[in-house]
């Protein structure tokens, strides 16, 4: 099983996550759903949800999507949107600009 890494971006994605539930919920609650998010991502494989333009979406807990690519020797998450944010135009711009390497 390939291990799975996390675009620097996606520790972005978190803590707008974690910043929506907190305003919403509590910071218990944020910090549990970041939590479960992160832990969900961790266990990827590389034949998991369905692909889209150039990387493969699975959804997650609570209407999350993940966006991940296959490296040749990991998977790359890439993204991690809520299914109401406007997630296409976002992830175009995401891999237009990908992280500095």
């Amino acid at each position: 099983m390939k291990p799975v890494v996390l675009a620097e971006r996606v520790a972005e994605d978190f803590v707008r996550i974690f910043r929506h539930r907190a305003k919403w919920s509590s910071l218990d609650a944020a910090e549990r759903a970041v939590g479960a998010l992160e832990a969900e991502c961790l266990v990827l494989t590389p034949r998991c949800g369905m692909p889209w333009s150039s990387v493969r979406r699975k959804r997650l807990r609570d209407g999350y999507l993940v966006f991940f690519t296959e490296m040749p020797d990991a998977l790359l998450v890439v993204a991690v949107f809520h299914e109401r944010e406007d997630w296409t135009a976002l992830l175009v711009r995401r891999l237009a600009k990908p992280d500095p390497a």
